[in-house]
């Protein structure tokens, strides 16, 4: 639910940026892991409803192929880049790529670093997800249970 929210909410940002007519270009960091998948599949449903048209690369937790995958989607004319970066600072390069050639960047879930290039920033409440984690774990406690006995 949270993750169809936060894709709902990054809709809007792109909304602001394009038009029917114009490509976003997302970049995630693997197809390993069911996550990356499964935001790959939100994201295309959500911008395909709205009549934007999209297209994911994925980067395989490789820079080198993350920033080559960035240049090939400004060299298709993206107005918009969605990017989870695999390296924060290592994506700063490619984030600069985008922004130099026009392109409204988007950091999504982990932060791009020592760069001016990201226009908007979109991740997770952390403090939240710790409290979350915290509260878990404490309900798990069984009554009566002195110290750190999990």
């Amino acid at each position: 639910m949270k993750r169809t929210l936060l894709i709902a909410m990054l809709f809007a940002v792109v909304a602001g940026f394009v038009f029917a007519e114009t490509q976003v270009g997302i970049v995630l960091p693997t197809k390993d892991e069911p996550r990356w998948i499964q935001d790959q599949t939100q994201f295309l449903d959500a911008l395909k409803t709205a009549g934007f048209s999209a297209k994911v690369l994925f980067s395989q937790g490789d820079s080198a192929k993350e920033k080559a995958n960035v240049e090939a989607l400004i060299s298709e004319g993206i107005k918009v880049l969605i990017i989870c970066p695999h390296d924060g600072t290592a994506a700063a390069s490619a984030a600069d790529l985008a922004h130099s050639a026009g392109v409204k960047v988007i950091s999504y879930d982990r932060l791009i670093r020592d760069t001016t290039s990201v226009d908007y920033y979109v991740t997770f409440d952390s403090f939240e997800v710790g409290k979350a984690w915290g509260d878990y774990l404490n309900s798990k406690v069984p009554a009566g249970t002195k110290r750190n006995n999990l």
